[in-house]
């Protein structure tokens, strides 16, 4: 008798054993999957940054670009200071855009530029009038990624690769 109530107990566990692993089985390894799944995506994502890091993306040299010049003087109002009551002004002189020619259509979208000069000074004017004299003279790396930010938005992403003021002065 103790070996058939032994015999039974086994048995049991064995079938609890059994019923856990489907449930296991069910529940879990489709959980595992879906994760793995996300991993390899996201190492995917990783490869494809550091490949475009490591020189897959056209490196752009002097050939590939065009100064397009802007000459007229530009006088522009600069936000007054907390302390100040005087006006304060900063006069920019000969703007260099530099252009990427590697853009599809290029000569079209250079005539679209040439075509929207005072576009690209009220950009100029807006991006300066935001600022006070001492934080334009300090942040004039962050006004000129706007103002290529502003302009690549106009004129097609990547056209626009630098902006150079040839003489500018703050008053």
């Amino acid at each position: 008798m103790k070996k058939n109530i032994l015999t039974i107990v086994i048995m049991a566990l064995a079938i609890v054993n059994l019923v856990l692993t489907a449930v296991i089985m069910f529940s879990v390894v489709p959980n595992v999957n879906k994760t793995n799944n996300l991993i390899d995506q996201v190492a995917e994502i990783i490869n494809l940054d550091l490949e475009a890091q490591n020189g897959n993306q056209k490196i752009i040299t002097a050939d590939d670009l065009e100064n397009y010049d802007l000459t007229q003087e530009q006088v522009i109002n600069l936000k007054k200071d907390a302390d100040s009551t005087k006006e304060r002004y900063a006069v920019i002189n000969n703007i260099s855009i530099s252009l990427y020619k590697g853009v599809d259509e290029y000569a079209k979208v250079k005539t679209t530029i040439e075509a929207s000069t005072s576009y690209i000074y009220d950009v100029i004017r807006q991006a300066f009038s935001a600022y006070t004299k001492e934080d334009a003279k300090n942040n004039e790396e962050v006004i000129k990624a706007n103002i290529i930010q502003k302009l690549n938005e106009k004129f097609g992403d990547k056209v626009v690769q630098d902006i150079a003021f040839g003489n500018l002065v703050y008053q």
